[in-house]
């Protein structure tokens, strides 16, 4: 319930609050419940939804659907990174890398047929110089 105190806190004025009475407030505090729980069911559903895409839908995809993949994936993240207003080599650090040769073992094989997709639209040598010193501290 500490929660849901703040979220009165955070969510509505002093005058506002004032002015509530007991049920008005256990009624915010129990749609705070709620939407948090529907939260919850939301986000396992979606873990769910994930798990079973690297398991059954990933894993079966051939080499060069895989470099499509990642190519499109990356491609993707680094527009919106670019929109946004960031340098694209933020979103290559140490932890992401880690994370993808977890999931793609083959990884770095697939780089220069990554970068061939993305043509023109990126520095992909500035990214690979990235990516390969990351390799160079994790594989040490």
């Amino acid at each position: 319930m500490k929660k849901y105190r703040q979220e009165l806190l955070d969510n509505f004025t002093i005058e506002e609050l004032e002015s509530f009475n007991d049920e008005q407030i256990e009624k915010v505090s129990i749609n705070g419940l709620k939407a948090e729980l529907r939260m919850r069911e939301s986000s396992k559903k979606e873990d769910e939804l994930i798990k079973k895409f690297w398991s059954e839908e990933y894993s079966q995809m051939s080499f060069s659907d895989k470099i499509k993949y990642w190519g499109a994936e990356r491609h993707q993240s680094m527009r919106w990174q670019e929109e946004s207003g960031y340098p694209v080599e933020w979103l290559y650090t140490r932890k992401w890398l880690e994370e993808m040769l977890e999931i793609e073992p083959d990884f770095m094989k697939m780089l220069p047929d990554i970068y061939n997709m993305w043509g023109m639209s990126f520095d992909s040598e500035k990214i690979d110089k990235v990516i390969q010193e990351l390799y160079k501290e994790i594989k040490g």
